[in-house]
């Protein structure tokens, strides 16, 4: 994990800003999900929710056999 020094408080309602440097680098905008994980070392891990990740295995394989059948190449 890198390590930006970058330290933030919890505010009274549990909440944690995401500086504006991370949030710009990473495209996060105003609304947007996030899953949050916690590991066996005590660390928090924030991932940008995606409803395309959840099905990406399904996705991947439609567009395979999609490109097979049109007999061209795909990009998404």
């Amino acid at each position: 994990m890198k390590t930006l020094g970058i330290t933030r408080r919890i505010d009274e309602l549990g909440r944690i800003v995401i500086p504006k440097e991370i949030r710009k680098k990473l495209h996060i905008n105003y609304g947007d999900l996030f899953e949050i994980y916690v590991n066996d070392t005590e660390s928090i891990i924030l991932k940008k929710y995606s409803l395309l990740s959840e099905n990406e295995t399904i996705i991947n394989n439609y567009i395979k056999l999609l490109s097979k059948k049109i007999k061209a190449r795909i990009i998404v």
